[in-house]
């Protein structure tokens, strides 16, 4: 299903399990706002304004294609160059198109006679969302780069990537490793697309280790319930309105160093920042709550929904050193 908000500018693409939902700023520039549990089209407007200002200068991280000019940083998905040597793409918004399945936004370059669209076809029978791009120049023009599309993953403090490796014929092997800052390039020695997969590789991973049995290392004690290190966190608590949430509530650790205690009606969360070394974009997700309830900051009297706290979470800490928040929300009656 496809939604739109106009005053927002904001589209919400929905599949059975999940919610896609970008808009356009003052600019035109079309900005990433969510990928991930699915949000009603009020929770992902909610989601877009608490989104910070746009940062010139800054990485590209939030923005749904990027194109080569102006004050940005990274990697574009578009650069071009004219016959006069000009380069770059300058957005301006001109309309949007949905028929059945497939939403169409177009724009066109401000001074140049240069047309993009950005397609999206929804399979609402499947959590897929199919993307391309259409240019259309009416002068000369020299495309020196163009993506389908740009994806943006979910701010998160770390990820993985998993792949199959190994000889010709027998790449089954899993290999993991943690992505590294900068561009990384995903082939194959053949430049064909194989038929192992990490799932593939993990399969086969699990059969090998029934026929072997568990393996047990001699060097790791199971620690009894009554050890300190089996406890829960219980912090020392200063303000008594939080202590009941702490000592009967259940416990999940989050993260970004966050520990959350959560009630029936109540929800306690200790954030802490060591160092402010990294960029402060990852928010803290909270977990165990009810997509379809809501719940008021004690301290700040705002109404957050539980859909947004699961899948947006709260607003990252300022960017210092040793920084830390408690979060204390009350559940609204519906």
């Amino acid at each position: 299903m496809i939604t739109h908000h106009s005053e927002a500018r904001l589209w919400l693409l929905s599949t059975p399990g999940t919610s896609y939902a970008f808009r356009l700023d003052a600019g035109d520039v079309p900005r990433h706002v969510h990928w991930g549990r699915p949000l009603s089209l009020e929770q992902a407007v909610s989601v877009a304004a608490e989104r910070p200002a746009e940062d010139p200068g800054a990485d590209d991280r939030g923005v749904e294609y990027g194109v080569e000019g102006g004050l940005r940083f990274g990697p574009p998905s578009l650069t071009v160059r004219f016959d006069d040597g000009v380069r770059g793409f300058e957005w301006r918004f001109v309309s949007h198109t949905v028929e059945e399945d497939l939403l169409t936004l177009s724009f066109t370059d401000r001074v140049r006679s240069l047309d993009l669209d950005l397609n999206y076809r929804v399979r609402e029978s499947h959590d897929q969302i199919e993307r391309w791009a259409v240019l259309t120049a009416g002068e000369p023009v020299d495309v020196l780069w163009f993506d389908s599309a740009a994806w943006t993953l979910p701010a998160r403090d770390d990820y993985r990537a998993s792949r199959a490796v190994g000889e010709r014929g027998r790449d089954f092997r899993l290999g993991r490793d943690r992505v590294p800052v900068g561009e990384t390039v995903f082939t194959s020695r053949l430049g064909i697309t194989g038929h192992r997969t990490p799932a593939d590789a993990r399969r086969a991973g699990r059969r090998r280790r029934a026929r072997r049995g568990p393996e047990r290392d001699p060097g790791l004690k199971r620690q009894p319930p009554d050890h300190p290190a089996s406890r829960p966190l219980r912090p020392r608590l200063p303000d008594r309105r939080i202590r009941p949430v702490v000592r009967g509530g259940v416990q999940y650790r989050l993260e970004r160093d966050a520990v959350q205690y959560l009630t029936e009606d109540e929800v306690v969360v200790f954030q802490f920042r060591p160092s402010a070394s990294d960029r402060p974009v990852a928010r803290t997700r909270l977990r165990g709550l009810d997509p379809d309830a809501r719940h008021r900051d004690e301290a700040t009297g705002a109404v957050h929904a539980d859909a947004v706290l699961l899948g947006h979470g709260l607003p990252p800490l300022p960017p210092f050193d040793r920084t830390s928040a408690l979060v204390h929300l009350r559940r609204v009656p519906r």
